[in-house]
């Protein structure tokens, strides 16, 4: 152990005034041992627990218990204290048995090595080697080094510090690329402003009123959010959706007959069904099994979930689900426009989430892998089944 000695201190003061004060001490331990054994008849103690204790201190302990104390060296510096012993704590031995004990300071200063250019991995393991630990991780917003490299430290290379101290650090941010604002802008111009943030756009479409038709009024990520490079924002334009029915302005679709199993639906349940008219490109329906799923609550809530997939990404789903058997418990709730209707849009786990109340029905949409855009849009979009 750093600073630990059985039989040779540092040598911080002369030690012949030590060294006679460890004999005084133990001959008086003796002398006292001696006393007790005579005037009592147990001749067998248990070692008191010395560790930690200053010298002065562990030879009262010892005499205490009818034992001796024997230390290399003696000091009167409370920073010096026993860091062993032999018999350990708790030993049964005879009365007048001798504890030797070893005796040790604080561990040495280390100094701080330089953790510049290392990422935090990195800089953890340099530490390690040197007695120190990592402390806190923190961004560098004005880095002007390598990303995820470290760029200052805290305290600085060279300082010395007590053995297991903590250094903290401030890593480069990765490069990132700012969200345009898209609203009221062609498609074309939203490409090019995706484009000029180096930044990829995929397109919805949604018919509204709030815009003149093939312009943007929604988009996620919103304006001024950070991204990475390449990432891709979702812009939805006031128009019909590719590959859907255009919904009019009666709310129903036109141009396309609702899906046959939406048909069946209506015919099962006696809330008003609403049905699909803006899909992200690549999702469809899970065939086969049970989809749509009936379900229903403890309570005695009834309804069903449909759940759509994109079978070229595995990880993008997104669900419907009507009636009154659920409650999504969302988290980060903001309250959202659907169909003029107030809805909340917010997070279910890992999933994005918009909920809304109609005819004193419960509409969802949860997905995951899809920005908060689809979700709205997806929403928005639905409409109701025909009752025949």
């Amino acid at each position: 152990m750093p600073g630990s000695h059985e039989l040779d201190l540092p040598r911080r003061r002369p030690l012949s005034g030590y060294l006679v004060f460890a004999a005084i001490a133990v001959v008086l331990a003796s002398a006292a041992i001696a006393f007790l054994v005579s005037t009592t008849g147990s001749s067998e103690v248990t070692t008191p627990s010395l560790l930690g204790s200053t010298l002065a201190e562990a030879v009262a302990q010892a005499e205490g218990a009818g034992l001796g104390l024997a230390a290399a060296e003696g000091s009167d510096d409370p920073e010096i204290v026993v860091v062993s012993q032999e018999p350990g704590p708790g030993t049964v031995v005879r009365r007048g048995t001798v504890i030797r004990v070893a005796l040790a300071g604080p561990p040495p200063n280390v100094l701080v090595p330089s953790l510049l250019g290392l990422t935090p991995e990195e800089a953890r393991a340099a530490l390690q080697s040197a007695a120190l630990r990592l402390g806190a991780v923190r961004s560098d917003p004005d880095p002007g080094g390598t990303p995820g490299s470290v760029t200052r430290q805290e305290p600085q290379v060279g300082s010395e510090l007590p053995s297991g101290a903590s250094v903290h650090v401030w890593v480069a941010a990765a490069a990132t690329s700012t969200v345009p604002d898209l609203s009221g802008m062609t498609k074309a111009e939203a490409e090019s402003a995706a484009a000029t943030a180096d930044l990829t756009i995929r397109f919805l479409g949604e018919v509204t009123d709030e815009v003149l038709p093939g312009l943007v009024f929604r988009q996620s990520p919103r304006a001024g959010a950070r991204m990475a490079p390449g990432s891709s924002i979702v812009a939805v334009i006031n128009g019909p959706s590719s590959g859907a029915a255009d919904p009019g302005a009666n709310g129903e679709a036109q141009g396309a007959s609702p899906p046959p199993v939406f048909q069946v639906l209506v015919s099962t349940y006696t809330f008003p069904v609403l049905y699909p008219t803006v899909i992200p490109d690549g999702l469809a329906p899970v065939t086969g099994g049970d989809n749509p799923a009936h379900r229903a609550s403890p309570a005695g809530g009834q309804g069903f979930e449909m759940v759509y997939v994109d079978s070229a990404r595995p990880e993008v789903s997104f669900s419907l689900m009507q009636g009154d058997w659920f409650d999504p418990g969302l988290d980060q709730a903001t309250t959202v426009d659907v169909n003029g209707r107030p809805g909340s849009l917010g997070v279910s786990g890992r999933s994005v989430v918009v909920v809304w109340t109609a005819s004193e029905t419960t509409y969802a949409v949860s997905a995951l892998g899809l920005e908060e855009a689809e979700v709205l849009a997806i929403a928005a979009g639905l409409r109701p089944m025909p009752v025949p």
